[in-house]
C-alpha cells in the first residue's frame, strides 16, 4: 500500500488495480506483475497500473 494524499500534480506512481483509480489520478497503463497476485492469475491478465495525479 502507498499513500497517495499529498503527492505533486504529475507524479507517476506503479500501483495494483483496483476498480477505479483514486479520485485525482488517471490510469495511463496497465501490465502484469507478480508482484501483485493476490489469487491465482493462470493467465497474466493485467493486474497493475501506472497512475498520474492530474488533480
Amino acid at each position: 500500500m502507498k499513500q497517495l494524499t499529498g503527492l505533486p500534480v504529475g507524479t507517476v506512481v506503479q500501483a495494483c488495480s483496483t476498480t477505479y483509480p483514486p479520485a485525482g489520478w488517471v490510469q495511463t497503463g496497465a501490465y502484469y506483475t507478480s508482484s501483485c497476485v493476490a489469487w491465482s492469475n493462470p493467465s497474466f491478465n493485467n493486474n497493475a497500473w501506472q497512475l498520474k495525479r492530474v488533480s
